[in-house]
């Protein structure tokens, strides 16, 4: 996996303390993205360590990791990587999925769909059974359980997927500015919205279509 800084750095929890490192290196993240052979994480560092190769290092310090997972594939991917991050303890990594009550919501999600969504969870919950938590939240709307989740100041990075085919379900917010982090990504990368957590936005490869979708 290729992990990418975002172009923006958070030096505070205020928008002005936003400094952009250039939009040359925008348009270098966004053609990774389309040309990667492998799957590529964006990563929005809020002070989680010391740059996005930290994200991978074993550490001696205990790390409150949280895996925001709504389904699809970026999503299934996200949380292969999330189990990797529980690996070296003292890591405390939750699992986070939301369910979504608005049957609109629900009726965009295919049958293989929710099945590869199932085995994936419930795989990663056999797997790492005693290295992991998890905890299930029912929502209105997919963009009321991230910023829930985000708002709650209990993680200090949070792994999601793209979430490229959930732009549907997601209200416009921010006008959806970093087009690298999809609109959940964007929803977590906001300074408007009392979200301190850094973010890892992941993008699953796949050998048709580089552009994936979850």
């Amino acid at each position: 996996m290729i992990i990418l800084p975002l172009h923006k750095q958070w030096t505070g929890d205020e928008e002005e303390a936003v400094e952009t490192i250039g939009d040359a290196w925008r348009d270098v993240n966004q053609m990774v993205l389309r040309c990667a052979p492998c799957s590529v994480a964006v990563f929005v560092d809020r002070g989680f360590g010391s740059g996005s190769e930290e994200v991978l290092e074993p550490t001696t310090t205990q790390k409150r990791i949280g895996v925001l997972f709504t389904g699809g594939a970026n999503d299934r991917e996200a949380l292969a990587f999330g189990g990797r991050m529980a690996e070296p303890q003292p890591n405390r990594v939750t699992l986070v999925r939301l369910l979504v009550r608005d049957e609109n919501e629900i009726g965009t999600v295919g049958r293989q769909e929710q099945d590869q969504n199932e085995a994936a969870v419930s795989q990663f919950r056999q797997r790492w059974d005693g290295n992991i938590q998890y905890e299930e939240k029912v929502v209105s709307n997919v963009e009321e359980g991230v910023l829930a989740v985000g708002q709650t100041q209990e993680y200090e990075l949070l792994v999601v997927g793209n979430g490229m085919s959930r732009s549907t379900m997601v209200a416009e917010h921010n006008h959806n500015k970093h087009a690298e982090l999809g609109p959940i990504g964007n929803i977590l990368a906001s300074s408007d919205d009392g979200i301190t957590a850094s973010v890892l936005v992941i993008q699953q490869y796949t050998a048709n279509d580089n552009e994936a979708t979850g």
